[in-house]
């Protein structure tokens, strides 16, 4: 858990002592006087109260190089620099130090404290943002370049799990792969190998996929996992899409362009005996890898448990590492669409 130690509780340190207790952060508040603890004693890990401008009394807090420390004195300017100076003697290497005037602020610089706090810098900041994008509720700066923003959720959202937003099946993460490196998203034969019958991620690639033109689906599952009929009847069938279901990789290996390999997960099982006896029912190595086109690319939804072979790894057709790198540009791009930013970073090889 994180914890943090805040020196100084002013206005500015006991509200911060409240909103870091409320984010569930360990917090460690030292008062000069009783009275400042009063208002957050009972919200915070440990209040105490001491002279913190006197270095053996700061020892006494069991500061080391790991420890985290906001010294948030802003009545004095003395004080505050005094504090700052001792921490570091003790070899505290996280302090954030509030800035209490531009002299002051060179000052702190010039110490090479970890990071200073500017109020007013802080709140114009907030403020901009917020009314730049009204879907803001609250803007935290992490430093120059970075914030963490807490955004209103969409209403179509409301009262929905994340699994029924629906971003997998509308947004197509699985497709930026294809799209990148097979140059296109038509024409193509896929193939859907594992548990097709319980396997979420091989459905909302189907439903994904049949938008394009030319697209081959070819079925490879044990009779028990096989693609539902409500897929291929309310799916596939009213595309257009041609399709074929086997029962073995070897035979359609080499007609493919796409493989989407997917494990058989065991808590979709009523009885283990036949999730034993189906778990390696396929499993991609690299002597199957031979019978493959030189241009085909392996895909999975990760993680793995035996269905790819660790020596499939080192194959360059196998994209499964670069597929779950991808799907972070493609979160990135629709977290930019829900705020209604306009990306200016994403070109036309982009699918979302």
């Amino acid at each position: 858990m994180m914890r943090y130690t805040v020196i100084g509780l002013g206005q500015f340190g006991q509200e911060l002592c409240t909103e870091l207790s409320a984010r569930n952060i360990e917090v460690v508040a030292v008062a000069s006087t009783d009275e400042e603890l009063e208002q957050i004693k009972d919200l915070v890990t440990y209040a105490v109260v001491t002279d913190y401008t006197n270095p053996a009394a700061l020892r006494e807090l069991e500061l080391d190089d790991q420890s985290a420390v906001i010294v948030a004195i802003g009545d004095s300017f003395e004080e505050n620099l005094l504090v700052v100076t001792h921490l570091q003697k003790m070899g505290v290497r996280y302090i954030y130090a509030r800035v209490m005037s531009p002299v002051h602020e060179h000052i702190l610089s010039q110490m090479n404290v970890y990071a200073l706090i500017n109020l007013s810098r802080v709140a114009s900041k907030q403020l901009a943002s917020q009314l730049e994008s009204p879907e803001f509720l609250r803007v935290s700066p992490m430093d120059e370049n970075h914030s963490i923003v807490e955004i209103a959720v969409p209403r179509i959202w409301v009262g929905k799990r994340l699994r029924d937003v629906g971003l997998r099946t509308e947004h197509h993460l699985n497709l930026l792969t294809i799209r990148r490196e097979k140059g296109r998203l038509n024409n193509l034969t896929i193939g859907l190998c594992g548990d097709l019958k319980f396997g979420r991620t091989v459905h909302s690639l189907i439903k994904s996929l049949v938008r394009w033109e030319g697209i081959r689906f070819v079925f490879i599952s044990p009779e028990e996992l096989h693609v539902p009929s409500y897929i291929i009847d309310e799916v596939v069938k009213p595309s257009g899409c041609e399709y074929k279901e086997v029962r073995t990789m070897d035979e359609v290996l080499p007609e493919l362009d796409v493989l989407y390999m997917t494990r058989v997960q065991r808590e979709r099982f009523f009885n283990e005996e036949d999730y034993i006896r189906l778990k390696d029912s396929f499993i991609l190595d690299a002597e199957k890898m031979k019978l493959a086109p030189k241009d085909l690319i392996v895909l999975h939804p990760l993680p793995r448990i035996n269905e790819i072979a660790v020596e499939v790894d080192d194959d360059p057709r196998a994209k499964y590492f670069v597929q779950a790198q991808n799907s972070v540009y493609v979160r990135m791009a629709l977290i930019l669409m829900l705020l209604n930013i306009e990306p200016g970073l994403f070109e036309e090889e982009t699918v979302c």
